[in-house]
């Protein structure tokens, strides 16, 4: 190779500096020329005026300089990139100049975007994901689905070991979580990423002696069922003298709810009676029952709390509402009325719970969970359907306001049963279209069991217990109801008595 003129190259850039700078691009290409004319095996030059020409739309030509320039500096990477961005029309020649990009320097993430883009041009997927992938550590992390490539006006981004094409037109901030497809819930992580990142505890809390209280709708009493055969310490369970023990997923408005620890706590209680049991007795304001009531609570290292349903029957003279239905022998039309508990009573209430909460038992840990299970009934002038997404929706959007508006508290968590019911599986409800499957409902308890409970289950063993569940759940589709007696129908599911 030519040794070119280091001296004259200096003057030479520093005088088409001042030209283009001054905005005399064509005058500044003419100085390189002149350079060229007398030292035509300078690298710089073939370089600076391909840059040029390809800044004032000359492609052709500044290909042919840049393709001179790498040839005699093979080392630049700053010139492979002008090559590679010079030759937009050229697939061939881009993933080659990229190609070196990356062989200079690995790091690059701009020659990693561009290659995996032209990879999928291409047709070659499993490619563009290996660049992508290496393009991760370089870009922003979004969710469990990064964002790795983004090119014109469309972005791609892993899912399931796949990149998928989105939209790119709109902002979609530093970070974004995306809908799980059927390829994303069958990977290992699918629990972790799509349903409980966020919502969970750094390390399961619950040792076998925490006292646990569950009570609310059907959730809880499955949890309670669940933990007790486990070994661990359900009061809820052993200590039966409490309505929230004898009638624990019985209590499922947010009402009702908070009635029991005002009674406890604050000794308030009801001017009517409100409370009955299944048999429709009416049970009363024992003084014995609250100070049990208040033992339980006062003892809790743990409250899991299940909300229900929005609807309630009240009594009109003084506001407060019953538990469940007005059984009929205590119904009266006079009085007795039916309303939907609106989005910001049910705030109230559950903030006034947890404040409850924390102002007797700081330090416990405290689980809002949402029943999946439909209403039987509305008393709405709509259909049942209509009525039971407006009172799940209800419940949880006033669950969400609240948990993300509560502030730092490390102690407070949103369980997602609902979702893991409603999204996790294709047909998750028996021919009821109420209740779910014994394998779906099991399949609930074990992922609180994996985030909540030192018992030493391994995020392998929920990912193996989901994919016998989802396997069960395609049997289900493929054969319906009756696939198999060994699915329980009506043994099992998340059964709600109200």
């Amino acid at each position: 190779m030519v040794e070119t003129r280091d001296g004259d190259v200096r003057e030479t850039a520093s005088k088409a500096r001042s030209l283009e700078k001054a905005g005399d691009r064509l005058a500044a290409m003419e100085v390189w020329r002149a350079h060229l004319a007398g030292d035509p095996y300078s690298a710089a030059a073939h370089g600076e005026l391909g840059r040029l020409l390809f800044k004032t739309g000359k492609a052709a030509e500044s290909v042919e300089h840049l393709r001179q320039a790498v040839g005699l500096a093979p080392s630049k990477k700053k010139t492979w990139k002008l090559l590679a961005q010079a030759l937009r029309h050229d697939s061939e020649g881009r993933f080659e100049a990229w190609s070196r990009v990356l062989e200079l320097d690995p790091t690059d993430a701009e020659a990693r975007q561009s290659l995996a883009l032209l990879l999928l041009e291409r047709g070659d997927g499993e490619g563009a994901l290996r660049h992508a992938k290496a393009l991760a550590p370089a870009t922003p992390a979004v969710a469990s689905d990064p964002v790795l490539i983004v090119g014109g006006k469309e972005i791609y981004f892993e899912q399931a070991g796949r990149l998928e094409r989105g939209d790119y037109g709109h902002y979609r901030g530093e970070r974004a979580n995306f809908y799980p497809n059927d390829r994303s819930l069958s990977q290992d992580d699918a629990i972790a990423n799509y349903f409980v990142k966020g919502l969970t505890p750094a390390a399961p809390p619950l040792a076998k002696d925490s006292c646990i209280v569950a009570f609310g709708s059907c959730f809880a009493a499955h949890i309670s069922d669940y933990l007790h055969r486990l070994g661990f310490r359900v009061a809820t369970k052993t200590e039966k003298a409490a309505y929230v023990s004898t009638m624990n997923d019985g209590i499922v408005n947010t009402y009702a709810i908070r009635q029991q620890f005002e009674w406890a706590w604050l000794g308030k209680q009801p001017s009517v009676d409100l409370w009955h049991g299944y048999d429709a007795k009416v049970l009363g304001y024992d003084e014995s029952v609250r100070l049990a009531t208040q033992r339980l609570f006062d003892s809790a290292d743990a409250f899991i709390i299940t909300l229900g349903l929005s609807e309630v029957w009240y009594d009109e003279p003084t506001g407060e509402v019953f538990w469940r239905a007005v059984p009929r022998p205590y119904f009266d039309p006079a009085r007795h009325k039916f309303r939907v508990v609106r989005h910001g009573e049910n705030l109230a209430n559950i903030k006034a719970i947890y404040e409850l909460i924390r102002a007797r038992r700081p330090d416990a840990i405290i689980v809002f969970t949402l029943s999946p299970i439909s209403l039987t009934a509305t008393f709405r002038p709509v259909p049942c359907t209509v009525a039971d997404s407006a009172s799940k929706a209800l419940l949880r959007s006033a669950l969400d306001e609240f948990y993300w508006d509560a502030g730092p508290d490390e102690r407070l968590f949103y369980f997602p049963s609902y979702e893991i019911a409603q999204r996790a599986f294709d047909r998750p409800y028996i021919d009821d279209r109420r209740h779910v499957y014994g394998h779906v409902l099991d399949f609930n308890m074990a992922t609180f069991e994996r985030y909540f409970c030192q018992t030493g289950l391994t995020d392998a063993d929920l990912a193996e217990r989901f994919r016998k569940a989802r396997e069960t759940d395609a049997r289900m589709m493929r054969e319906g109801h009756f696939a198999g007696w060994d699915i329980p129908l009506n043994k099992g599911p998340m059964a709600s008595k109200g």
